[in-house]
């Protein structure tokens, strides 16, 4: 390879922007699963995207989304795959979350308990 085209495959590969849906299309294996398959952060709110139940072909997903600060803040929605980027582009892609390939209803129980804490205490 020359340097020119070093050159401008380095640029090519730091142009290169990994948006949800393309994060989404790169993922292997069985994605329509309970195990979480990608990770999301918003920094503006504080609040994690946990994307589960991914089905390419209906073009639909489901997300999990709490607050790290308070569990109990927990939603689920059914967005479609190609709206991910208009709702979740400012969110960072998380490869090492501690929930990343973990089972969603495995997460739940944990909320949940943490919520008894809190209820609790």
């Amino acid at each position: 390879m020359t340097i020119a085209k070093g050159i401008k495959k380095y640029f090519e590969t730091q142009l290169e922007e990994d948006t949800v849906e393309s994060h989404i299309e790169k993922l292997k294996g069985h994605v329509y699963t309970n195990k979480v398959k990608v990770v999301l952060y918003d920094e503006e709110r504080d609040v994690y995207h946990l994307i589960y139940k991914i089905n390419r072909s209906k073009n639909e997903c489901m997300i999990a989304s709490y607050r790290r600060t308070s569990p109990n803040n927990y939603e689920v929605c059914l967005p479609f795959i190609d709206s991910l980027d208009h709702h979740f582009g400012r969110c960072r892609i998380l490869n090492d979350h501690k929930y990343l390939n973990k089972d969603i209803r495995d997460i739940e129980h944990i909320f949940l308990n943490e919520l008894k804490k809190e209820v609790v205490s």
